[in-house]
């Protein structure tokens, strides 16, 4: 287990989910093929029988006719050297038998139900019995226009079974090794991609910090990779040596440009090989969904299901990396009517009819209004989230202005989480929850962080397990928020 927990959350991700959409889909196909494979098997047996069945009535017809017992069991006896011979016998219209593979049945009258149906049944073709593990056919034998005899021969199916047997394990060995395979070369992928961008996000994060010291890993192949840490080495290495750190964080800002439109388009190509399995997923669903039984359909509705959820969280990669991307447009918003109008939506969509929400003063604000209108809806989408579950939900959402800084807050009565995981709350694809208990992909406080630090603000959280959680974000106050009363300035911090 040691390289699941070497995996950071977002490349555990991605190999897990392409290997498991692989795994499925080999695992159909090779259902696909078993079953197609055993059909040839049960039909050659049908036809064999059918065959043996045929000659022996052939064979039989001039003995019964010279009511020649003795011939009759000489033919019998020519069949037995079959291996999946299980009987044959020779029975006249009334249900006597003329010969056996038993000699000592010969002379007898029937009396099991099958051949008591078949002496009363029509002089035609009659398959007595069809089963995985054996056939039973019966055909008639006719003098001319006179019904004179019924051939009855049984074979087991063994042999049948057998190859399947060894052709389900061939194929289970198989989608074992392919799976490895898959997995392997998933996280060779991942791991790759994943921790050296990452090394690149985490040292311009430093940089960020006031940390100029920082440097990136240029360790690797000559890539585009290696060529950017190299070219954000140099500028790091300039920016700490120059006095003019306005033009070298220009410099920087275009750099981490560049690697956020990197990892753009690293997340955007991961939508191909993704539309490759749903693709061929679908086509096994409308074009031969009559071939699968129902393992095999249910199978394919996972994998289906998988590339589904695989889609949400590149979607919400490409959601996160717009958020740093896209340019700002500022102006006064009045934070109160915006977070009412968020708090609608978020009903509407999540269907959310029994919530009692508690809406306070808001101080407005100079920002970006659709990033401020994303910071509320993703708040306000976890704290209905994580509350569902309580018999009165309830939400509150307040604001006030401390010192410089206009705070706003989201506070739900919810399931709440151990404050020594608050560090790892606003981080990308961290989660605290199972997707089990709680849809989502850990993208949507990662979001409001970044949101907040393109306005120069900040976030934290307080949270009491089984008793709720406060989520908090500060912005410049500005002129805008300057002369407002503070309604709620005596408001206490603490979860209600």
């Amino acid at each position: 287990m040691r390289i699941f927990r070497e995996l950071q959350s977002f490349k555990r991700q991605i190999v897990l989910t392409y290997t498991a959409g692989f795994f499925l889909l080999i695992g159909v196909f090779a259902a696909y093929l078993v079953q197609i494979e055993s059909g040839y098997l049960y039909r050659d047996s049908y036809n064999e029988a059918a065959g043996l069945a045929g000659s022996l009535a052939a064979s039989s017809a001039s003995w019964v006719l010279a009511d020649d017992l003795v011939g009759l069991q000489e033919v019998i006896r020519a069949f037995q050297s079959h291996p999946e011979l299980r009987y044959a016998m020779v029975l006249s219209p009334s249900g006597r038998v003329l010969a056996h593979t038993d000699a000592a049945k010969v002379g007898l009258f029937v009396s099991d139900p099958q051949s008591l149906a078949l002496i009363k049944a029509p002089p035609e073709k009659q398959t007595i019995a069809d089963s995985a593990s054996a056939i039973d056919i019966a055909l008639p034998i006719v003098a001319g226009i006179r019904h004179i005899a019924w051939t009855r021969v049984a074979l087991g199916r063994k042999r049948i079974i057998d190859n399947l047997r060894r052709m389900i394990v061939s194929s289970a060995l198989f989608m074992l090794l392919a799976a490895a395979l898959a997995f392997l070369s998933a996280w060779a992928i991942a791991n790759r991609l994943g921790y050296r961008v990452g090394s690149l996000v985490q040292v311009l994060e430093e940089v960020q910090a006031g940390n100029f010291n920082a440097r990136a890993g240029v360790a690797g192949a000559s890539d585009e990779i290696t060529k950017l840490a190299n070219g954000l080495n140099r500028m790091l290495d300039a920016l700490a040596q120059s006095e003019e750190l306005r033009q070298h964080a220009r410099a920087l800002e275009i750099a981490n440009r560049e690697l956020e439109s990197f990892s753009y388009s690293i997340s955007h190509n991961l939508n191909v090989p993704l539309r490759a399995i749903d693709g061929y997923s679908r086509i096994l669903q409308n074009e031969h969904a009559d071939k699968l039984d129902d393992e095999g359909k249910r199978l394919l509705n996972v994998v289906r299901n998988n590339t589904v959820r695989m889609g949400n969280l590149i979607d919400d990669i490409l959601r996160f990396t717009r958020t740093g991307r896209q340019g700002m447009k500022i102006s006064e918003v009045r934070m109160e009517e915006l977070a009412r109008d968020a708090l609608a939506e978020v009903k509407l969509a999540t269907g959310a009819s029994n919530l009692q929400a508690d809406i306070g003063h808001l101080p407005s604000v100079r920002g970006d209004f659709s990033m401020l209108r994303e910071v509320f809806k993703n708040l306000l989408s976890n704290a209905i989230k994580f509350s569902r579950l309580k018999q009165a939900p309830k939400i509150q959402i307040g604001g006030y202005i401390e010192g410089d800084e206009a705070i706003y807050f989201v506070k739900d009565n919810g399931i709440g989480f151990d404050m020594k995981y608050a560090d790892n709350l606003f981080g990308v694809f961290q989660r605290l929850h199972g997707v089990e208990e709680f849809e989502g992909t850990g993208i949507g406080l990662a979001i409001v962080k970044r949101i907040a630090g393109r306005h120069g603000g900040r976030v934290w959280a307080e949270s009491v397990l089984n008793d709720g959680t406060a989520i908090y974000f500060a912005l410049p106050a500005g002129d805008a928020a300057a002369g407002e009363a503070v309604k709620n300035r005596g408001q206490s911090r603490a979860l209600s």
